[in-house]
């Protein structure tokens, strides 16, 4: 078996204003972004977000945002880990950080089925982050009204959402004849994922109406 390393740094208590800002960060954050690190940091507090710093010149590797939300929310200490690493080591995990968030792929529909399940635990979505216009957001582009996604429709009449639970030992067979579909259906792949794969199940429906029920049970 193989087992992966932990890599435990150091932390200690500093002043925000001695963290200087890397001269190389390519991350711009724009007040939205902050707004939402305040509301991470007031509602679950210092621990949802956090900062690491270059030991032998206080500069920040990680965290950029987290420093300027924190002063915002007239905080002048935080607990930061402290990475003992020249110069290029800390400028590449600056640039790998950067490069993994870059990356990352959001996918709506689970998203929204997350936020769903939270709500059923009495978790509210505006206590993780989300306000009311990030929630409209999310419900268009969930339903294709977002201007940057293909139209697939004339008509946003003809479409509509739908969310439901399937028993855990039937998902992977799910998925896989969806999947399966898909390639013979051989969809444009600028179709936004979860409008493909609703064809899908039109498809799975389709061929299922033209089967005998008796053979179905």
């Amino acid at each position: 078996m193989k087992q992966a390393k932990i890599a435990e740094l150091p932390q200690q208590i500093m002043d925000l204003m001695e963290l200087k800002q890397h001269p190389k960060n390519p991350n711009k954050h724009p007040d939205s972004q902050i707004a939402t690190l305040r509301h991470l940091i007031r509602t679950h507090g210092y621990y949802a977000v956090s900062i690491t710093i270059q030991k032998s010149t206080n500069t920040i590797i990680k965290g950029h945002g987290v420093r300027e939300a924190l002063l915002a929310e007239g905080y002048d200490k935080a607990l930061v880990s402290v990475k003992d690493c020249d110069d290029a080591e800390a400028l590449a995990i600056l640039i790998a950080d950067n490069k993994i968030a870059s990356d990352s792929i959001i996918d709506d529909i689970s998203l929204q089925n997350a936020i769903n399940e939270l709500s059923e635990m009495d978790v509210p979505a505006l206590d993780f982050a989300f306000d009311e216009d990030d929630l409209s957001e999310l419900a268009d582009r969930i339903l294709g009204d977002n201007p940057n996604e293909s139209d697939n429709s004339d008509n946003d009449d003809d479409w509509e959402t739908m969310s439901f639970r399937v028993p855990i030992e039937c998902v992977d067979i799910i998925n896989s004849e969806i999947d399966r579909l898909l390639d013979i259906m051989d969809m444009d792949k600028k179709t936004p994922e979860d409008v493909r794969r609703g064809l899908a199940l039109e498809k799975m429906a389709v061929l299922s109406a033209e089967t005998p029920t008796e053979s179905l049970i």
